[in-house]
């Protein structure tokens, strides 16, 4: 028995096709969706990963069993039973950072052989900068030269990691 793994690089979506090499069963086919939302989000958001499979043909039966998914690749939170094809985990706890997100199919059926599978994109944890208001008095005869160490005076990152960007308006 052999997968072939295949997945468009615009797509969260990963395809599996079977081939039957003679000593085994035959087992159905999956697609396995995988997304994690929203992407990105601020630390201690709710993100919630959503594990969709569906079979290749719609006379197939529906995948029973349980999703375990995993953040950078240790298991996260207990596995979920599949519900019409669907798992659902929600956290809001997890770090700053970006986050490999992965799902792992564990299957209680005869016709869908258990998978492992990982989001293309990774979960982004991250609070954006803020810039203050900056108040500079000029002469209204004369124009002004200020210093960009002065214009970024008012400008956090909370999580210090991200680059500060000025524009002029």
């Amino acid at each position: 028995f052999v997968l072939d793994d295949f997945a468009p690089a615009e797509a969260q979506t990963r395809f599996y096709h079977a081939v039957y090499e003679g000593d085994g069963g035959l087992y159905l086919p999956l697609r396995l969706a995988l997304s994690s939302s929203p992407n990105p989000a601020p630390p201690g958001a709710a993100v919630t990963f959503t594990a969709s499979f569906t079979p290749f043909s719609e006379t197939n039966p529906m995948p029973l069993g349980t999703v375990q998914f995993k953040v950078d690749g240790t298991n996260y939170g207990v596995p979920v039973t599949l519900v019409d094809g669907h798992a659902s985990l929600s956290t809001t706890s997890l770090s700053w950072g970006e986050h490999r997100i992965g799902a792992e199919y564990s299957s209680s059926d005869t016709n869908y052989l258990s998978n492992t599978n990982s989001a293309l994109n990774p979960q982004t944890i991250n609070t954006p900068p803020a810039a203050g208001d900056n108040l500079i008095w000029r002469d209204p005869m004369q124009g002004i030269k200020v210093p960009v160490s002065d214009l970024a005076t008012n400008a956090s990152d909370s999580d210090a990691g991200d680059a500060l960007a000025l524009s002029v308006n």
